[in-house]
């Protein structure tokens, strides 16, 4: 068997993790179903992405991106397990009960990981944005004089996950550093940086959870720094550009001087109002069942493709 995960060029932690995850998940995976293919970890229920004429065996992907795979004209192909939450099975019109949780909460019940909350004391304050926003921005600088320490989402996954679960607080645009600081009991906020953010997946996922969070927008003190900058830098921006979710941040490359000066202090004013904010964490019994429900998916699936 094959797995079918996006690859993000310079890394991101969220994907690369399937690398390994199922190995610890379903020993034994790789052999089964020579023409079949894993879908795991990862919103990658799409159209266009999605290999025709295999078997496909789902387990916790997620929509969200695209066009939705179809799943209802050869059927056969389909063996859907689980899916990432219930906002991800409504839409491809599977029962609701196969939207159970994304499936790397169960890294904090993997052994390799169970003992890192325990090996320094809970320090870190950590931003994560999502890859795509990554290396818009000086992060490092913007985040300086705010308590946070930027964590690079192309870095490493073992040793992303497990900075996560030994931080403080989490603030995050990049979805699985929320879900990974949430499994190992780490707070965190959700940030909409740029239209990388996608409101989707984060409500699937949450609902899974049954968290109501709010999330905090960059843009909302950008787009006041993008008028301002735009005045300085003789670019006026249009009223349809800053009402456009996609403009934000700004669309033309930040010079030094003012300009630059301008969009820096707007976003390290943002990082450091939504760190003086409260932090969300899923309730552990909600969890509890859920990672539950999905070992039980685990071991039905070791029953049915062991030979």
């Amino acid at each position: 068997m094959e797995l079918l995960r996006f690859n993000v060029k310079d890394g991101n932690f969220g994907d690369d993790l399937n690398d390994w995850f199922w190995d610890e998940a379903l020993p034994g995976w790789r052999s089964w179903d020579a023409d079949g293919v894993l879908m795991g970890v990862g919103t990658i229920l799409k159209r266009g992405f999605v290999p025709v004429g295999c078997r496909k065996l789902v387990i916790g992907a997620g929509a969200g991106y695209g066009g939705l795979a179809d799943v209802k004209t050869s059927p056969e192909e389909w063996d859907i397990r689980c899916v990432r939450g219930p906002q991800t099975a409504a839409a491809l019109g599977v029962p609701g009960d196969l939207g159970i949780v994304d499936p790397a909460v169960l890294l904090a019940d993997f052994h390799c990981f169970t003992d890192w909350r325990s090996r320094s004391s809970r320090r870190e304050a950590l931003f994560v944005p999502h890859y795509a926003s990554c290396k818009k921005y000086d992060w490092r600088e913007i985040c300086r004089g705010t308590g946070l320490t930027l964590l690079d989402p192309s870095g490493d996954a073992k040793e992303i996950i497990a900075r996560l679960s030994r931080a403080k607080v989490v603030i995050a645009e990049s979805l699985h550093a929320a879900i990974v600081a949430d499994a190992f009991g780490t707070p965190w906020r959700r940030l909409a940086i740029s239209k990388a953010f996608n409101e989707f997946k984060w409500d699937d996922w949450e609902k899974s959870l049954a968290i109501d969070a709010k999330s905090a927008r960059m843009w909302e003190y950008m787009r006041r720094a993008q008028d301002f900058a735009g005045r300085i830098h003789g670019k006026m921006i249009s009223k349809a550009e800053r009402n456009n979710v996609a403009s934000a941040p700004v669309r033309f490359d930040p010079p030094k001087g003012v300009l630059g000066y301008v969009l820096e202090s707007s976003a390290r004013k943002t990082l450091r109002s939504i760190a003086a904010q409260p932090f969300y964490l899923s309730d552990r019994s909600v969890l509890a069942k859920k990672k539950a429900a999905l070992w039980a998916v685990l071991d039905g699936v070791k029953r049915d493709y062991i030979s």
